[in-house]
């Protein structure tokens, strides 16, 4: 059985910074629902009755088939209405937004919300790649603390296990791509800090930036993140 669900991560960037928005299918092969069996008396296999064999389901794959920027200079209304058109699509009807409201703040994502796209909106907050900042958490107002390692484990972690390709014919493909072989982070072994060579300090890193968030959170699953 194949199970498919659609992230959507969008990546706030401010006044001279490009908004990006990126999607994935993400498709998972589910095991099928065992058949019930039926035992006689003189066939009795008590450890299977006791402990049916566990079968595990296959590792997700994720798809890219959206990574777009919006105009820079766009005004966040006008975002809003077309995250609003996205979500009215078939595709992703009642799929997941995940948010990076870290740097323009809590008004705009609240402005998101107000206008009720056809979704479920994860806002996401990402704090320093320290071990006091690394906890990952969720606040009172739905927010996710995610540290900055963890969002770029998850695309490393798709890219290194091949789970993860992006349509060649998108517009931006090739500067996703690009963006995705600097987004990795370096460890001192000394202080055991962690630093990033890629993260809204270069002209651009927005699309990746997008894609490691509809990453995370379709690695974290629904049921672990809609806790509220």
């Amino acid at each position: 059985m194949l199970d498919v669900k659609h992230y959507v991560g969008l990546d706030l960037g401010q006044v001279s910074d490009y908004t990006a928005l990126v999607t994935l299918r993400r498709e998972q092969e589910l095991p099928d629902p065992p058949k019930p069996k039926t035992f006689s008396a003189e066939a009795l296999d008590w450890k299977e009755i006791i402990s049916p064999p566990v079968v595990k389901p296959q590792l997700a794959r994720y798809y890219c088939n959206i990574a777009e920027r919006f105009e820079l200079g766009m005004s966040y209304t006008v975002m809003a209405n077309n995250l609003c058109r996205l979500f009215d699509d078939v595709r992703f009807a009642k799929q997941t937004l995940v948010v990076d409201g870290t740097g323009v703040g809590r008004p705009v994502v609240d402005m998101f919300r107000k206008a009720r796209p056809n979704c479920r909106i994860l806002p996401v907050t990402i704090t320093g790649g320290s071990q006091a900042l690394g906890q990952t958490s969720v606040d009172e107002y739905g927010y996710w603390h995610v540290p900055k390692k963890e969002l770029v484990g998850s695309v490393q972690a798709l890219l290194g296990t091949g789970r993860l390709e992006v349509a060649p014919d998108l517009r931006h493909a090739a500067v996703l791509v690009s963006e995705m072989k600097s987004f990795r982070y370096k460890i001192n072994n000394e202080t055991a800090h962690v630093s990033y060579e890629a993260w809204r300090d270069r002209e651009h890193d927005d699309l990746v930036l997008a894609l490691a968030l509809a990453a995370w959170a379709g690695e974290r699953g629904r049921k672990e993140l809609w806790v509220l």
